[in-house]
Protein backbone atom coordinates (compact mmCIF):
# COMPACT_ATOMS: atom_id res chain seq x y z
CA UNK A 1 0.00 0.00 0.00
CA UNK A 2 1.57 3.51 -0.94
CA UNK A 3 1.87 5.92 1.38
CA UNK A 4 -0.79 8.01 -0.44
CA UNK A 5 -3.50 5.29 0.05
CA UNK A 6 -2.53 4.85 3.28
CA UNK A 7 -3.59 8.69 4.48
CA UNK A 8 -5.99 9.44 1.82
CA UNK A 9 -8.77 8.10 4.37
CA UNK A 10 -7.69 11.17 6.97
CA UNK A 11 -9.40 13.44 4.28
CA UNK A 12 -12.87 12.45 6.27
CA UNK A 13 -11.20 13.67 9.37
CA UNK A 14 -10.76 17.05 7.59
CA UNK A 15 -14.54 16.38 6.55
CA UNK A 16 -15.44 16.16 9.96
CA UNK A 17 -14.17 18.84 11.30
CA UNK A 18 -14.75 21.52 8.85
CA UNK A 19 -18.52 19.92 9.18
CA UNK A 20 -18.51 20.65 12.65
CA UNK A 21 -16.92 24.27 12.34
CA UNK A 22 -18.91 24.94 9.53
CA UNK A 23 -22.35 23.64 11.87
CA UNK A 24 -20.93 26.01 14.45
CA UNK A 25 -20.89 29.19 12.99
CA UNK A 26 -24.14 29.39 10.90
CA UNK A 27 -27.10 30.51 12.29
CA UNK A 28 -29.45 29.47 9.14
CA UNK A 29 -31.19 27.74 12.19
CA UNK A 30 -32.93 30.71 13.40
CA UNK A 31 -34.49 31.40 10.31
CA UNK A 32 -37.73 29.21 9.29
CA UNK A 33 -39.05 28.74 5.87
CA UNK A 34 -41.97 31.35 7.35
CA UNK A 35 -39.56 33.31 7.06
CA UNK A 36 -41.06 36.55 4.96
CA UNK A 37 -38.85 38.90 2.49
CA UNK A 38 -37.62 41.48 4.91
CA UNK A 39 -36.76 39.04 7.92
CA UNK A 40 -34.07 37.17 5.28
CA UNK A 41 -32.59 40.37 4.20
CA UNK A 42 -32.34 41.30 7.55
CA UNK A 43 -30.98 38.20 8.92
CA UNK A 44 -28.29 38.31 6.21
CA UNK A 45 -27.59 41.63 6.86
CA UNK A 46 -26.30 40.73 10.51
CA UNK A 47 -24.84 37.33 9.70
CA UNK A 48 -23.37 37.52 6.23
CA UNK A 49 -19.67 37.22 6.92
CA UNK A 50 -20.68 34.27 9.35
CA UNK A 51 -22.86 32.68 6.94
CA UNK A 52 -20.26 32.97 3.74
CA UNK A 53 -17.67 31.25 6.08
CA UNK A 54 -20.13 28.80 7.03
CA UNK A 55 -21.06 27.79 3.58
CA UNK A 56 -16.75 27.79 2.74
CA UNK A 57 -15.86 25.70 5.53
CA UNK A 58 -18.91 23.30 4.75
CA UNK A 59 -17.92 23.04 0.67
CA UNK A 60 -14.86 22.28 1.24
CA UNK A 61 -15.34 19.71 4.04
CA UNK A 62 -17.88 18.10 1.28
CA UNK A 63 -15.35 18.03 -1.35
CA UNK A 64 -13.04 15.95 1.49
CA UNK A 65 -16.12 13.27 1.62
CA UNK A 66 -15.95 12.53 -2.09
CA UNK A 67 -12.22 11.81 -1.46
CA UNK A 68 -12.53 9.85 1.38
CA UNK A 69 -15.56 8.09 0.22
CA UNK A 70 -12.56 7.07 -3.21
CA UNK A 71 -9.99 6.50 -0.39
CA UNK A 72 -13.20 3.46 1.03
CA UNK A 73 -13.53 1.98 -2.25
CA UNK A 74 -9.82 1.84 -2.91
CA UNK A 75 -9.44 -0.17 0.77
CA UNK A 76 -12.51 -2.13 0.24
CA UNK A 77 -10.96 -3.29 -3.42
CA UNK A 78 -7.74 -4.36 -1.72
CA UNK A 79 -6.90 -7.79 -0.26
CA UNK A 80 -9.85 -10.63 -0.97
CA UNK A 81 -12.77 -7.70 -0.41
CA UNK A 82 -13.58 -6.78 -3.89
CA UNK A 83 -16.80 -5.47 -2.16
CA UNK A 84 -19.77 -3.96 -4.45
CA UNK A 85 -21.09 -1.55 -2.42
CA UNK A 86 -18.16 0.55 -2.15
CA UNK A 87 -19.03 1.52 -5.40
CA UNK A 88 -22.91 2.45 -4.79
CA UNK A 89 -21.75 4.04 -1.63
CA UNK A 90 -18.77 7.09 -4.31
CA UNK A 91 -21.50 6.97 -6.22
CA UNK A 92 -24.35 8.18 -3.29
CA UNK A 93 -21.14 10.26 -1.96
CA UNK A 94 -21.41 12.45 -4.98
CA UNK A 95 -25.57 12.74 -5.11
CA UNK A 96 -24.86 13.79 -1.10
CA UNK A 97 -22.62 16.02 -2.33
CA UNK A 98 -24.11 17.95 -4.89
CA UNK A 99 -27.39 18.41 -2.75
CA UNK A 100 -25.69 20.02 0.58
CA UNK A 101 -23.80 22.01 -2.21
CA UNK A 102 -27.15 23.09 -3.69
CA UNK A 103 -27.91 24.21 -0.11
CA UNK A 104 -24.77 25.81 0.34
CA UNK A 105 -24.85 28.05 -2.71
CA UNK A 106 -28.14 29.18 -2.59
CA UNK A 107 -27.00 30.27 1.28
CA UNK A 108 -24.20 32.03 -0.19
CA UNK A 109 -26.42 33.56 -2.53
CA UNK A 110 -28.22 34.65 0.15
CA UNK A 111 -25.27 35.86 2.39
CA UNK A 112 -23.14 37.34 -0.32
CA UNK A 113 -25.81 39.23 -2.15
CA UNK A 114 -28.88 40.17 0.29
CA UNK A 115 -28.69 43.83 -0.41
CA UNK A 116 -29.45 43.68 -4.58
CA UNK A 117 -32.10 41.65 -3.55
CA UNK A 118 -36.06 42.06 -2.96
CA UNK A 119 -38.08 41.29 -0.35
CA UNK A 120 -39.57 38.64 -2.86
CA UNK A 121 -36.52 37.43 -4.09
CA UNK A 122 -35.28 36.93 -0.64
CA UNK A 123 -37.91 34.87 0.53
CA UNK A 124 -38.41 32.87 -2.37
CA UNK A 125 -34.75 31.95 -2.20
CA UNK A 126 -34.92 30.73 1.62
CA UNK A 127 -37.84 29.19 0.78
CA UNK A 128 -35.59 27.51 -1.69
CA UNK A 129 -33.28 26.60 0.31
CA UNK A 130 -35.21 25.16 3.08
CA UNK A 131 -37.14 22.79 0.47
CA UNK A 132 -33.87 22.04 -1.72
CA UNK A 133 -33.20 18.71 0.35
CA UNK A 134 -34.62 15.51 -1.57
CA UNK A 135 -31.27 15.44 -3.51
CA UNK A 136 -29.18 15.12 -0.18
CA UNK A 137 -31.87 12.99 1.25
CA UNK A 138 -31.63 10.13 -1.59
CA UNK A 139 -27.53 10.71 -0.95
CA UNK A 140 -27.78 9.68 2.36
CA UNK A 141 -30.10 7.15 1.90
CA UNK A 142 -28.13 4.81 -0.31
CA UNK A 143 -24.86 5.57 1.23
CA UNK A 144 -25.49 5.09 4.64
CA UNK A 145 -27.11 1.64 3.67
CA UNK A 146 -24.08 0.83 1.05
CA UNK A 147 -21.19 2.02 3.56
CA UNK A 148 -22.65 0.21 6.12
CA UNK A 149 -23.49 -3.17 3.68
CA UNK A 150 -19.82 -2.80 2.58
CA UNK A 151 -18.49 -2.70 5.96
CA UNK A 152 -20.83 -5.11 7.77
CA UNK A 153 -19.69 -7.89 4.68
CA UNK A 154 -16.37 -6.77 4.83
CA UNK A 155 -15.47 -5.93 8.29
CA UNK A 156 -12.47 -3.40 7.02
CA UNK A 157 -13.34 -1.95 10.31
CA UNK A 158 -15.96 -3.10 13.14
CA UNK A 159 -19.05 -3.81 12.01
CA UNK A 160 -20.93 -1.79 14.38
CA UNK A 161 -20.42 0.98 12.50
CA UNK A 162 -21.86 -0.25 9.65
CA UNK A 163 -25.25 -0.99 11.54
CA UNK A 164 -24.86 2.69 12.01
CA UNK A 165 -24.41 4.15 9.09
CA UNK A 166 -27.41 2.05 7.99
CA UNK A 167 -29.13 3.72 10.61
CA UNK A 168 -27.93 7.67 9.63
CA UNK A 169 -28.61 6.63 5.99
CA UNK A 170 -32.15 5.83 7.69
CA UNK A 171 -32.63 8.62 9.45
CA UNK A 172 -31.52 10.60 6.10
CA UNK A 173 -34.20 9.99 4.55
CA UNK A 174 -36.44 11.84 7.40
CA UNK A 175 -37.21 15.40 8.43
CA UNK A 176 -33.77 14.89 10.57
CA UNK A 177 -31.54 15.63 8.05
CA UNK A 178 -29.40 17.90 9.53
CA UNK A 179 -29.17 15.27 12.44
CA UNK A 180 -27.67 12.68 10.51
CA UNK A 181 -25.47 14.74 8.74
CA UNK A 182 -23.70 15.14 12.50
CA UNK A 183 -24.18 11.62 13.06
CA UNK A 184 -22.17 11.39 9.36
CA UNK A 185 -19.57 13.56 10.33
CA UNK A 186 -18.84 11.88 13.72
CA UNK A 187 -18.97 8.27 12.13
CA UNK A 188 -16.89 9.64 9.00
CA UNK A 189 -13.97 10.56 11.70
CA UNK A 190 -14.11 7.72 13.53
CA UNK A 191 -13.83 5.40 10.53
CA UNK A 192 -11.10 7.27 9.05
CA UNK A 193 -8.78 7.03 11.84
CA UNK A 194 -9.71 3.17 12.05
CA UNK A 195 -8.60 3.09 8.51
CA UNK A 196 -5.31 4.56 8.92
CA UNK A 197 -4.62 2.97 11.89
CA UNK A 198 -5.17 -0.06 10.23
CA UNK A 199 -3.04 0.39 7.65
CA UNK A 200 -0.46 1.49 9.47
CA UNK A 201 -0.63 -1.98 11.52
CA UNK A 202 -0.80 -3.94 8.49
CA UNK A 203 2.28 -2.31 7.10
CA UNK A 204 4.19 -2.72 9.85
CA UNK A 205 3.66 -6.52 10.14
CA UNK A 206 4.57 -6.77 6.79
CA UNK A 207 7.87 -5.29 7.24
CA UNK A 208 9.42 -7.90 9.04
CA UNK A 209 8.58 -10.40 6.43
CA UNK A 210 9.50 -8.99 3.21
CA UNK A 211 13.08 -8.06 5.07
CA UNK A 212 13.37 -12.33 5.68
CA UNK A 213 12.49 -11.89 2.11
CA UNK A 214 15.34 -9.67 0.80
CA UNK A 215 18.02 -11.36 2.99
Amino acid sequence: MSRLSRFAPLTGVVFALLGFAGFAISKANSLSSTASGSQVIGFYAAHHAGQTTSDILLTVGFAMFLIFAGSVRDRLRQGDHREPFGAIALVAAGVLTAGALAFFSVDFALASGYGQLTPDAAQALNLLAFRLVLPACAGALVFGVAAGLAVIRSAIVPRWLGVIAIVIGLVGMSPLLAVALMALYAWTLVVAVILVARAGALSDSRAPALESQVA
